[in-house]
């Protein structure tokens, strides 16, 4: 008697089982989407869904094209969106299919990789900040930053961590000093920051939180 032994994670088996439910091929039990991709060459791609998917699209009572561009801000910022998909979806960096079988600092290491590499492609995707501040467009930057987030969520959490913990806590609280040295590089990603919890009990608890408070006698505090 012949015997097989799976050496893949079970987590990945599962992955690659709940793909093939939802990502089938277009033989069977499935049907061309009623609203096709455009690539930026302005060739039709033909996206295939599952049967059911579409059975339940095709009983809305309003054009669901119309509302994802109302949802969106708009056509343009829907088809921002798609395109950065697009670029993320075949790009060997954002492959999630194995995200599952690595430790955690595995992981960690990945994220950091992911950063730099979007540092890179960052022109290609359309994230540089423009360098005049009436040109900021805040709808184009999250239709083209949403798609990232729904790849990789750890990789947003640590973006955010760096802008919005670190960044700004120099640039809102840093000498000017402080802001050239550290706030400047950190803009253009040349310096990546964290941020550091000090309480002994430190979580997403705030009622769990603990410290420790020493009398000093000399000054009465």
């Amino acid at each position: 008697m012949e015997s097989s032994c799976d050496t893949r994670g079970g987590a990945s088996r599962r992955v690659e089982a709940l793909a093939r439910h939802l990502v089938s091929s277009p033989t069977s039990g499935t049907v061309a989407s009623s609203a096709p991709l455009w690539n930026p060459n302005g060739v039709r791609e033909v996206v295939h869904v599952h049967e059911n998917l579409a059975s339940e699209r095709a009983k809305a009572s309003f054009p669901v094209r119309e509302l994802t561009h109302l949802l969106d801000g708009g056509e343009k910022y829907t088809l921002m969106k798609e395109e950065v998909m697009r670029l993320l979806e075949r790009d060997p960096a954002f492959d999630m299919r194995r995200v599952h079988d690595r430790s955690r600092e595995e992981r960690r290491l990945e994220v950091i990789d992911k950063i730099a590499h979007l540092v890179d492609i960052s022109h290609a995707i359309g994230l540089r900040r423009p360098e005049r501040e009436e040109d900021f467009d805040e709808l184009e930057i999250e239709a083209r930053w949403q798609p990232i987030k729904l790849q990789d969520c750890d990789v947003d959490t640590r973006v955010g961590v760096h802008n919005i913990l670190f960044l700004n806590a120099i640039l809102n609280q840093g000498s000017p000093e402080q802001v050239q040295q550290f706030g400047e590089p950190a803009k253009s990603q040349r310096l990546y920051g964290c941020f550091c919890m000090t309480e002994l009990g430190h979580g997403s608890s705030i009622p769990g939180f603990e410290t420790t408070a020493v009398f000093d006698q000399k000054t009465d505090e």
